[in-house]
């Protein structure tokens, strides 16, 4: 670690003294001049005899005691802290407020009387973790001081994702956690009905699409101020996790229907191999522009077609995963110049035009939606017993573990040992043509061709805390009990805690240049950096039986919501027949 980090600067070599066994030892030596050429002798063959017995390939192999749970407790309790710290600093400086900027040491908020931004995003962290008497102050709060009667436009997306997410898991949790109940855990049920009312306004547009922000207190929807009035394709098709499981909660469908008539409407455009353009107007329901990516605007929708698929049971959203996943290998796939690395890259001008070897760090979520996707929630072991495995299958989950690998090398490139928002990879032009879905040989793992592969350009070097890279990390070793897994996240935690942890100790702090070390700050600390990072990172590093796949789903926001095998509900649409 950094010294500025550690607290082990200001240690001053003594001055050496001549002692009187020092001196013995010299003489010694004098008298006999061949000692020291034969204990070279013998050191070197020690060291030989061990390379002997250990060649290079078992010493790339993990310990044996990387493969049991009871070694990475201390890691797991590492990252406890690091978010005791956070929430402390936060606590300290910002308590009740929206925003949180570590190095000034104050917060911010984002309405008027704040919207419990970090708070509520944090509450399931906190009752995972067992932080029973900060779980109780955050609860407080919420009942004495939380109100969305406010007269203030929020993002439709992110205030679904984060806030009415982090409420409804907040609930769910408190069923199951024994330690994280108690008598006033109906709060967070009631201020999830509150704010999900308000929200359905967004959903009154001419197609159902729902507009980009609506205005709490007034209860209207408001279309986006650019981009010709259209919203984010992404946005728009990730409120289906939480308006579903309110919908089952309450008894009330309002918000399965309101959720599930989008996917029909996006659907109905009849994308071709299942990949999306960013844009689609609420007023018409139809797709603008061409760009397809699996980045900013364009992530999530995918993300939530497998993870519908898994929280509801509804063939209909398998189906639909299935096809985009097939358009993604098909379209999107394609490799490094020196090393073979494979990643997603984006078409702008839609699917059959020229690739563009862009990624932003965003697109990291897939390796694990892809391993979820494969074996449902079991492991790769449980999953290839069952019926259901097949060629198809295995070909999903070794592009799962090369893209999970590419996602890794953006970290270890760098000077920091964190990722950068987005690289641009080297590639032969032939690459970049649209592609066939050849087989792809596997990816070198040398990291001299990684450096070479990797571009960084400077308005793309933050690093915002952003947690894609650690839930694959978390999904991967759940489905496929690979330690390498949990080794590379230890690696990535390490990187924070180095060049993130601000000097006083007192919060973390994103960055702005992670190709140099020390990095620039930013002067903030994101909610997900709470809500997502830290606690994938300890879920990493816990036991596969809690919080266990096959039974529990995580939102776009790392909220978690239990699997529904009897869905309260069916689903209310069919797909048209495909050309």
């Amino acid at each position: 670690m950094a010294g500025s980090d550690t607290g082990s600067r200001g240690h001053k070599r003594r001055p050496y003294r001549t002692s009187p066994r020092a001196g013995t030892w010299r003489h010694w030596f004098a008298s006999h001049p061949s000692l020291p050429a034969i204990l070279i002798a013998i050191l070197a063959l020690i060291v030989g005899w061990c390379f002997h017995l250990l060649n290079f390939d078992t010493l790339l192999e993990p310990s044996p005691s990387v493969h049991n749970d009871t070694y990475w407790v201390k890691h797991r309790e590492e990252v406890r802290t690091a978010f005791i710290t956070s929430w402390d600093a936060y606590a300290k400086y910002a308590w009740g407020q929206d925003r949180f900027h570590p190095l000034s040491k104050r917060g911010s908020q984002m309405s008027p009387n704040g919207l419990g931004w970090i708070i509520v995003d944090s509450l399931d962290t906190l009752m995972i973790m067992n932080l029973t008497t900060r779980l109780s102050d955050a609860r407080q709060w919420l009942e004495k001081n939380l109100t969305y009667d406010q007269d203030q436009d929020v993002n439709t997306f992110e205030t679904t994702i984060r806030m009415l997410g982090g409420l409804l898991s907040a609930h769910y949790l408190s069923t199951q956690l024994p330690d994280a109940s108690s008598e006033r855990d109906h709060i967070y049920l009631s201020k999830a009905v509150d704010l999900a009312d308000r929200l359905l306004t967004a959903y009154d547009s001419g197609s159902g699409i729902p507009y980009a922000s609506v205005n709490l207190a007034k209860r209207e929807g408001i279309r986006s101020h650019a981009d010709g009035g259209a919203s984010s394709t992404a946005e728009a098709a990730t409120v289906q996790l939480e308006m579903k499981y309110l919908s089952v909660i309450t008894g009330d469908d309002i918000h399965w229907h309101k959720a599930e008539r989008v996917m029909e409407v996006l659907d109905c455009n009849g994308a071709k191999d299942g990949l999306v353009p960013i844009y689609v107007h609420p007023d018409t329901g139809r797709f603008r522009h061409k760009t397809i990516r699996l980045g900013s605007r364009g992530d999530s929708y995918y993300e939530y077609l497998v993870k519908q698929y898994l929280q509801t049971n509804e063939s209909i959203y398998g189906e639909m995963w299935e096809e985009a996943l097939t358009g993604i290998q098909k379209n999107l796939v394609t490799s490094t110049k020196y090393s073979n690395l494979q990643y997603i890259a984006e078409l702008p001008g839609g699917v059959g035009s020229r690739l563009s070897p862009k990624m932003d760090h965003l697109v990291c979520f897939l390796p694990g939606s892809i391993a979820i996707g494969a074996t449902e929630g079991l492991t790769e072991a449980e999953a290839r017993r069952t019926g259901r495995w097949n060629a198809q299958k295995e070909e999903q989950m070794r592009l799962a573990r090369e893209l999970t690998k590419t996602c890794w090398a953006q970290y270890a490139v760098t000077e920091t040992g964190l990722a950068p928002e987005i690289v641009w990879f080297e590639a032969e032009d032939a690459n970049l043509e649209p592609s066939t879905n050849a087989p792809r040989a596997s990816s070198r793992d040398d990291l001299k061709s990684w450096i070479k592969d990797i571009n960084i350009r400077l308005i793309d070097a933050d690093n915002l805390q952003r947690p894609e890279t650690v839930e694959s990390l978390f999904l991967m070793y759940r489905v496929t009990k690979d330690p390498i897994y949990r080794q590379w996240g230890w690696e990535i935690f390490k990187a924070f805690q180095r060049h993130t942890r601000v000097k006083d100790g007192e919060g973390y702090t994103s960055l702005s240049d992670v190709t140099i070390a020390p990095p620039k700050r930013r002067d903030n600390m994101e909610s997900f950096w709470l809500a997502e990072t830290l606690k994938y990172l300890y879920l990493l590093f816990s036991p596969n039986d809690f919080l266990p796949l096959t039974d529990v789903v995580f939102n776009t926001e790392a909220h978690v919501f239990p699997r529904l095998h009897e869905a309260k509900y069916q689903t209310g649409w069919k797909r048209r027949p495909r050309k």
